[in-house]
């Protein structure tokens, strides 16, 4: 009867330790499925970030085309607008001063017996104007940045210097 008992008692503690070996491979099992779906995580989760860097990289590109494209457009505009203006400052200057005299203007010419509104017309304004009065009436020298010198006697040009 002790013999039995203690095989009842060995038979209790090894389902015992059959339980507990089966739940700590239940459990090892388990944390091991956890990992694998942890790391199946990682593996969407970078993939997803990999995509939407892909997605960012496609939209960034796209719309520095579009930039490029307006930018070429406000460019191609602004050269229309300075062209217009160009052609109307030719067709006011012809029509001002007559073909021969405007395309002279128009090309940045000068000569003597201009008057000085002719030269404004053809070179600008001076960056300098030096004005001298007296009974003669009004002597103007005028100077420009690439060493030009114009003299004007009344409004007429009388001489220059380049």
């Amino acid at each position: 009867a002790y013999q039995k008992e203690m095989a009842q008692r060995r038979a209790y503690i090894d389902s015992i330790d059959n339980a507990r070996q089966m739940a700590i491979e239940e459990a090892e099992k388990e944390a091991e499925l956890q990992k694998k779906i942890k790391e199946e995580e990682e593996k969407k989760q970078k993939i997803l970030w990999a995509s939407e860097q892909k997605e960012k990289e496609r939209l960034r590109k796209i719309e520095y085309e579009e930039e490029k494209r307006l930018k070429k457009l406000e460019e191609e505009k602004e050269e229309k607008r300075l062209k217009k203006l160009e052609e109307e400052r030719r067709a006011d200057i012809i029509s001002k001063y007559g073909n021969d005299i405007g395309n002279k203007l128009i090309n940045g010419e000068y000569w003597l017996k201009m008057t000085s509104e002719m030269a404004k017309v053809s070179l600008g304004e001076p960056s300098q104007i030096r004005k001298s009065v007296g009974h003669w009436g009004i002597n103007e020298t005028w100077l420009y940045p690439s060493y030009l010198i114009l003299e004007f006697e009344n409004g007429i040009l009388k001489s220059y210097t380049e």
